[in-house]
This record gives C-alpha cells, sequence and structure tokens, in this order.
C-alpha cells in the first residue's frame, strides 16, 4: 500500500524533503510551467523516474469523484513514510532551546489543521505538537495540499496525552498558555509575549475549544478580543491571529 499525494506545492517540498519514500510519481503531459520543471528538476536530481500520462489518468489514479484540484501532478510514498518525529528527537530539539511550541488539541478538519501548520511555519513556531485521539491523520492529502508542502519544514509531534507533553514543558520552564471564548483576565493585544522566553500555545478543537483539564494545567488562558457578539473564529483563522501576534510581538514589529 502506498500513500498518495497531489498539488506542485506539495511534490515539490516531498522531492526536497521526503524523495526517499517515493515509489511513484505522475505528470499530466499537457502540463509544462515553470513549476512542473522545477518538479522535473528535483526528480532528476533524484533520481526518480516521471511517468507523463493524460489528466484524465490522474484524475482516475485520484478517484477524483469530488474534482480535486491535482494541478497535473501525483505522487506515491512508501507505507513506511513517517511525518511525525520521535520523542528522542523531541527532548533533543528542547535541549536547543527552541522557543515557540504549537500544541493542537483534537483538530478533525484537514483543512483546519493543513493552515494551522502552514501558518506555524510562516510565523516561527519551532515545534508542533498534536494529540492523537480525535485529530485527522497527518498522512491526510487534503493536509498536505492546504499546507502547500510546509508540514515537511517543521517537527511535528504525535502524542497520546497532552497533559503529559505539558508536564514535561514545564520542566523544561515552558509558560503554557490555552486559548479561550470565555471572559479572562488576559486578551490577546494586553498580553507581554516578549516576558517569556519559553512559549507554548494550546488550540483546541473546532467544536469545544481546549479540554478544560489542559486549560487548568496550563499557566494562563486568554482570549481573541471580538466585537458584535461574535465568541468565537475558525481555529485556523484564531491560530494565524495569535501566532502572528506573538511574532509581531517577539520580533519588535
Amino acid at each position: 500500500m502506498c500513500y498518495k499525494f497531489y498539488g506542485i506545492y506539495t511534490v515539490i517540498n516531498i522531492l526536497k524533503y521526503k524523495y526517499s519514500y517515493v515509489e511513484k510519481l505522475y505528470i499530466s503531459n499537457n502540463k509544462l510551467n515553470k513549476k512542473i520543471k522545477i518538479i522535473l528538476y528535483l526528480s532528476k536530481l533524484r533520481f526518480i523516474k516521471v511517468e507523463f500520462v493524460s489528466n484524465s489518468s490522474i484524475d482516475k489514479l485520484m478517484k477524483n469523484k469530488y474534482m480535486v484540484n491535482h494541478q497535473g501532478v501525483v505522487i506515491f510514498l512508501k507505507k513506511s513514510v513517517s511525518f511525525s518525529g520521535s520523542e528522542n528527537e523531541f527532548f533533543d530539539l528542547l535541549k536547543k532551546k527552541n522557543n515557540l511550541i504549537l500544541i493542537l488539541d483534537r483538530i478533525n478538519d484537514p483543512y483546519n489543521l493543513g493552515s494551522c501548520i502552514r501558518t506555524a511555519v510562516a510565523s516561527g513556531v519551532d515545534i508542533i505538537i498534536i494529540s492523537k485521539r480525535n485529530t485527522v491523520s497527518l498522512k491526510n492529502n487534503i493536509v498536505h495540499k492546504v499546507s502547500t508542502g510546509t508540514i515537511y519544514k517543521i517537527f511535528i509531534l504525535e502524542v497520546v496525552s497532552l497533559l503529559k507533553i505539558i508536564k514535561i514543558l514545564h520542566s523544561y520552564n515552558f509558560f503554557v498558555i490555552s486559548t479561550t471564548v470565555f471572559d479572562t483576565k488576559y486578551t490577546l493585544f494586553n498580553f507581554d509575549f516578549n516576558s517569556f522566553s519559553l512559549l507554548a500555545i494550546v488550540f483546541g478543537s473546532e467544536e469545544d475549544g481546549v479540554k478544560k483539564i489542559i486549560q487548568k494545567k496550563s499557566d494562563c488562558l486568554i482570549k481573541i478580543p471580538m466585537l458584535n457578539n461574535s465568541n468565537s473564529l475558525n481555529v485556523s483563522v484564531s491560530n494565524g491571529i495569535f501566532l502572528f501576534e506573538v511574532f509581531r510581538q517577539r520580533r519588535k514589529i
């Protein structure tokens, strides 16, 4: 069994970061633009054979009844491929004092998870930690497409217990923040993120946010202020607003 992924940026980044797992690469024979040429260059560099087929053949490969925008490229990876790191790697990274960690609690929509990963990479997050339970698989091809391949550029750790991870982070002197939609002492715009060099931020599920037990174990709850009686945002939207405010403050932009 292989895993299949599609989209130009996804394939480019697989050829950069996960090329040793490539099983097959198909490109539509009516596609030849600058980005496809990059794919051809990288595949030649990695000694990966490219098979040119019709666009309809790629539709069939994708079982494209939902009209997935595959952009004329599909790549198959060996089943042994992994997109999450090991605990040993995680502790090695903590020793290097990575200072911004994103924790995602039960994100089950692949579009939201892909968008959160893309935003995390763009805003300078060092590590992403996700709960294994009730979270969309990292091997979901929508996650890869929406993340535009940034999923390969950041260390991601899948864990069974976020409480255990928070305890570990506290032992490394991380300050842990949970986001909330309820009234709390701090809002995103009156909190000084520069006060803490080691920071972990938790975002919760689309339905009910961060678990209460995780909130209780956090050092602080922070809300994004909203107008017109709005009390919630899509998790990927709130993730973007929050992380770029942290980015702005910590880099004094």
